[in-house]
């Protein structure tokens, strides 16, 4: 994905909040939200970089195709596909020739401090950055709209009005409700709201928790539930069993250590809270199905 410090001069950065919102030298410098066409071949190329991401960013493909690689899942799209990953993913996307598109990009500080300050009922944090990727495809009817908030929000990045900071917070509140719609439809469809409640429990406290708690018993404990009910449920909607997601958080954690520090496996085994190493590195690979070495040798 391309390198946001290439167009912090693009970039907004919050000058002057309003006087209803928090304000501090650290917050303006955290504060950051950028909004771009994909339509030149610098930008296109930049596309195609490996990075842990430090912000949130949504990505929208309007013409073309491309393989997207999130913490080395790859995933295929077509014209129309809107896509949100998150702080601490690896991502790059692969266009498949010309492509064409909007990228939008913002800090975790300006994600909850929209948060705060509007009201927002869709849970940006809980939705994405589990390992999984909600992909929405933008209809006709849709397409218009949601051309005319970026469009709006490129305007209000480039211009010197008042109170930029709210208008560009109620334009991306916008935006994600309108994704939020199409990935609950996508939910309801595979599963009773209730059930997806659970899961959606699980996953939050698994990406707070995995560091400690490593057992299904762990987590079905958390939400008063038992440990084979919680797998069971979780398992008719994502296919997996709890055990297999707690596993899987794990491995890909160690691989991100890998990738971005290259730690050994003792450090990356003391890392993840393993106190025996060969434990560890039996654990990588019967999960992971490559012994840790290997895979080492391979990113390297």
């Amino acid at each position: 994905m391309n390198n946001i410090s290439n167009y912090d001069r693009k970039a907004f950065r919050l000058g002057s909040p309003g006087k209803n919102l928090p304000h501090s030298e650290d917050t303006e410098r955290k504060l950051f939200f950028y909004a771009s066409v994909i339509e030149n071949e610098t930008e296109r190329s930049n596309l195609n970089v490996l990075q842990r991401l430090n912000n949130y960013q949504i990505v929208w493909l309007t013409n073309g195709s491309a393989t997207c690689v999130v913490d080395m899942e790859e995933h295929c799209l077509e014209s129309q596909s809107m896509y949100i990953v998150a702080p601490g993913q690896i991502h790059f996307l692969h266009p498949k020739g010309e492509v064409e598109g909007y990228i939008v990009s913002f800090s975790e500080e300006f994600l909850l401090m929209m948060s705060g300050s509007l009201n927002l009922p869709f849970d940006v944090q809980q939705q994405v950055g589990d390992g999984q990727l909600p992909v929405i495809s933008i209809d006709v009817d849709m397409k218009s709209e949601m051309e005319d908030l970026i469009k709006r929000m490129m305007k209000e990045i480039s211009g010197q009005f008042q109170l930029r900071s709210e208008i560009l917070m109620a334009l991306l509140r916008i935006l994600i409700i309108y994704f939020s719609r199409q990935v609950v439809i996508r939910q309801h469809e595979k599963a009773q709201h209730h059930d997806m409640v659970l899961v959606k429990r699980f996953k939050y406290l698994l990406e707070q928790h995995f560091f400690t708690k490593k057992t299904v018993a762990d987590y079905a404990s958390e939400l008063a539930v038992s440990p084979n009910y919680l797998s069971g449920k979780i398992k008719t909607i994502s296919g997996f069993s709890a055990s297999h997601h707690i596993q899987q958080r794990i491995v890909l954690e160690a691989k991100r250590k890998v990738m971005f520090s290259g730690g050994s496996l003792k450090e990356v085994a003391y890392y993840l809270g393993f106190d025996d190493t060969s434990h560890f590195s039996k654990f990588f690979k019967n999960k992971s199905g490559v012994n840790f070495s290997d895979f080492k040798k391979a990113i390297c």
